[in-house]
């Protein structure tokens, strides 16, 4: 792997100035400096302090503007700190938890209040120390070195050690735990491969150099909490973490509560130990949208995941609305081994050319969100590669059914749980497609029934959350043999590329190697992928200190409540 250089300094990986020297020349942007500089051991104090000298010479370069010609309006004023205790009420489905490095991927908003990562992400997708309070790459990002934060206890008593670290990183390899980090751990490391230094360090000695290590044991991932290694197995009977809340209550697809834990190791704002909400309790009542803002408005509820086409039920009202760019996308997905009914790749081709993005876009999303290409790479990510939006052709459709032995049409069941995002995305491609003689049957089933088949489907709507890298999705969502390979798509090209992408840290030739990618995922993929949503989060004025970001997750320690509101 070729490393441009540079005079290595004492705090950095030799990359670091080199993505320096590119965000000055305006050749990444301000995200992708904080992503890839925070993946390679920079502190986010450092990388944002560079970019606060940078924006002062940007401001003594730049040409005088002209004189104000009034007084500017006064400033309102700060609004007031935190204050503690009260309860939120979430919205939400309540899944099964019994082993949180196993779960699907709704389950873990409530679990990460009480089991924390190593490393977590913030709005703008750079890393932030959490458990582990620094890591350290090789130069040739081989061998990585993992720092644990001291004196923080797990809410059964015992201190987190290495010990605990090491145990999970074992977990996360065992491929008999069904965890989605399995796949791509392997590839670079074993159980041998990990090394307790101290009771504070753990360092991993990979097999070949992988960039993205850290990001797949982060919070983005979703699996990667990190249990005591005293855990014997169901979560629910022994929920452990060292997160600010603990769990009191759960009812299976009911509501799940979490409750204030005392002498949790972070403080906020106002020096004491977080959180500020004394609990959160998630409910789950469904998914029609009308009485979800009916019970926004009442006050029974604080906040809801909300749908596009539901913003305008709180246009007018107090209920704020908070928006923020994802790569979260709805996907057509498309069983493309050899039991599945899409293993003739102009199958796929076909229903992917009967897609009307932007309608689907307008209909769907009400402009939230952008135009996607059937590829797993969304503008949002450091390494995307732009590339032409393919336009819907029914001629080509029916050409390429005839071609795979259909020239008087094809009928397949589409499935997608009763829900109703879900249902108008299956409706919409129906349409779509029926010019073309491909004739889709709706099979709408209750969702608890999906989620228990979803990856052995044929043909299915599957949401994907956001995450914070291109090669994380990637290699959750499409490597040959992957836990989450719904579509059991296997295509040894694209894999090369994947494992050359994790070789690489140069932000540029990652870029390149992203752009093969998409045209193989665009060519022969197994999504149909037209749009990348934004994350949208309906809430009452009285919760504060909340920010969507591009997660599908909710971090609500910080988060505090304001009747005067």
């Amino acid at each position: 792997m070729e490393i441009i250089k540079k005079k290595k300094r004492n705090d950095s990986h030799p990359y670091i100035p080199e993505l320096e020297e590119l965000y000055r020349g305006g050749r990444i942007t301000r995200r992708e400096f904080l992503r890839n500089a925070t993946i390679l051991g920079m502190s986010l104090v450092s990388a944002s302090s560079f970019l606060a000298a940078c924006a002062r010479e940007e401001a003594t370069t730049a040409p005088p503007t002209e004189a104000p010609t009034a007084a500017p309006e006064p400033t309102a004023p700060a609004p007031a700190g935190p204050k503690r205790g009260g309860e939120l009420v979430y919205h939400h489905q309540v899944q099964d938890l019994t082993d949180p490095h196993a779960c699907q991927w709704i389950q873990f908003d409530i679990i990460m209040n009480v089991a924390e990562y190593l490393i977590d992400s913030n709005q703008d997708g750079a890393l932030v120390p959490t458990l582990c309070e620094k890591w350290e790459p090789s130069d040739d990002v081989k061998t990585w070195t993992f720092h644990i934060r001291k004196g923080v206890k797990f809410n059964h008593g015992p201190e987190l050690t290495a010990d605990d670290v090491v145990w999970n990183f074992k977990r996360w390899l065992d491929p008999d735990v069904g965890c989605p980090l399995t796949a791509t751990l392997t590839n670079y490391m074993t159980e041998n491969d990990i090394e307790k230094v101290d009771d504070y360090t753990v360092k991993l000695h990979l097999n070949q150099p992988y960039a993205g290590l850290i990001a797949q044991v982060s919070g983005g991932s979703f699996a990667a909490h990190i249990l005591p290694r005293d855990w014997e197995g169901d979560w629910i009977k022994q929920p452990y973490g060292t997160g600010p809340f603990t769990l009191e209550e759960f009812a299976l697809d009911e509501r799940a509560v979490v409750k204030r834990r005392e002498g949790y190791w972070a403080n906020g704002a106002d020096g004491k130990p977080l959180p500020y909400l004394d609990s959160i309790r998630y409910v789950y009542i469904g998914e029609d949208m009308a009485p979800l803002i009916a019970a926004l408005q009442t006050g029974d509820l604080d906040m809801v995941m909300i749908n596009a086409q539901s913003v305008e039920l709180v246009e007018g009202t107090e209920i704020v609305v908070d928006t923020h760019e994802s790569a979260f996308a709805y996907v057509y997905k498309m069983r493309s081994d050899e039991k599945g009914a899409f293993n003739d790749v102009r199958l796929r081709q076909a229903v992917k050319v009967c897609q009307d993005r932007e309608q689907i876009q307008e209909n769907v999303w009400k402009g939230f969100g952008v135009v996607a290409q059937d590829h797993h790479v969304a503008p949002v990510h450091s390494v995307y590669c732009p590339v032409e939006t393919p336009k819907r052709d029914i001629e080509k459709a029916k050409a390429l059914l005839a071609e795979a032995g259909h020239p008087d049409g094809w009928t397949i069941p589409l499935s997608a749980p009763d829900s109703p995002i879900y249902k108008d995305y299956a409706q919409m491609l129906k349409d779509q497609a029926a010019p073309a003689g491909l004739n889709i049957e709706l099979d709408v089933m209750p969702a608890s029934l999906y989620w228990e088949q979803w990856t052995e489907q044929d043909f299915g709507v599957v949401p994907w959350a956001h995450r914070p890298s291109a090669e994380m999705i990637l290699e959750t969502m499409y490597r040959c043999g992957a836990a989450w390979n719904d579509s059991h798509w296997c295509d040894e090209e694209f894999d090369e590329l994947l494992a050359e992408a994790g070789r690489t840290v140069e932000v540029e030739k990652r870029r390149e190697i992203m752009c093969k990618i998409e045209k193989i995922q665009q060519e022969r993929g197994p999504s149909g992928i037209p749009v990348f949503a934004d994350q949208l989060r309906a809430h009452r004025p009285r919760v504060k200190n909340f920010r969507t970001s591009a997660a599908t997750h909710t971090f609500l320690k910080e988060v505090w409540l304001d009747e005067e509101a």
